[in-house]
């Protein structure tokens, strides 16, 4: 899974190596993404046994449910903490024209 993610990284980096706003807002969705989809993993190991056990399911059900849920968990914390990553990108845009050489506006 982490190498599917670094795998999207360094294919938008090298599609956007010439847009610098665009890749730092990349680096914040991806970064957001990984920390989300870490959390997620964490609170679906703890809460799938649960519900796991909720349901009645025993052995090799109770395994995969506690599998998928966990894996479910990880994929919508990354997407909620990924979506709210680039809705809050702020990218860096120089002025090259009219403002001094590296000022940021």
């Amino acid at each position: 899974f982490h190498a599917v993610l670094h795998f999207l990284f360094l294919f938008f980096q090298q599609k956007l190596k010439n847009k610098m706003k665009m890749q730092d807002c990349m680096e914040q969705i991806l970064s957001g993404f990984s920390m989300g989809g870490a959390l997620g993993l964490g609170v679906g190991s703890l809460f799938a046994p649960l519900q796991a056990y909720s349901y009645g399911l025993k052995g090799r059900e109770a395994l995969r449910h506690c599998g998928k849920q966990t894996f479910m968990f990880g994929v919508m914390f990354g997407m909620v903490v990924a979506v709210g990553a680039g809705i809050r990108c702020e990218p860096k845009i120089l002025n090259t024209d009219n403002a001094k050489e590296g000022m940021e506006l």
